[in-house]
Order: structure tokens, then sequence, then C-alpha cells
């Protein structure tokens, strides 16, 4: 649901919850799937809840510190990168 921006009020706050223990939590589809939900969220959201952007920068900053150490999907973590980036103050 979080893919498709419904309920994120309610979502967002268990879903951060969830990736700060794990920065790639796997939903259905592959480690790091969650996150990547996350960070392709509407924009509008972000700027309503500033509180949970930047806990979602952290997970995606530690996320990208992983990732750079194993071998995974290259896409991966450029994606993440595209997040900070347009988020980071």
């Amino acid at each position: 649901m979080i893919g498709q921006n419904i309920g994120l009020q309610f979502l967002m706050p268990k879903a951060v919850t969830v990736l700060e223990d794990n920065p790639l939590a796997e939903g259905d589809l592959y480690p790091g799937d969650l996150l990547t939900s996350v960070t392709a969220v509407e924009a509008s959201f972000f700027d309503r809840s500033p509180d949970i952007r930047v806990r979602v920068l952290l997970v995606t900053k530690l996320a990208i510190d992983s990732l750079q150490s194993s071998r995974v999907d290259a896409d991966l973590p450029k994606a993440f990168q595209r997040f900070t980036d347009k988020y980071a103050t």
C-alpha cells in the first residue's frame, strides 16, 4: 500500500520503525524493497511529515553504507542516493 501512496499517515511510521531496526528489511520481493517503496512516496507526504523525512534520511544513509560493502544490484544504492540528494539539507 505504501507503493500506492495509500494510508501513508498510518503505514509510514510503522515502516520507518521497522527500517530503523533493519534498513534492508524486505517484504515479498528482495532485501531493501521496503525502503525502496518508502523512498518513492510522493514528495507532498514528506513535506507534511518532516519528522518522518528526517528518520527516512537517516535510514537511507545507513542502507547506502551497508550496501556499499556488499554485492547487490547497483541500482538499489543509486535509488536511495537520489532520495538523500533530494531531501538532505
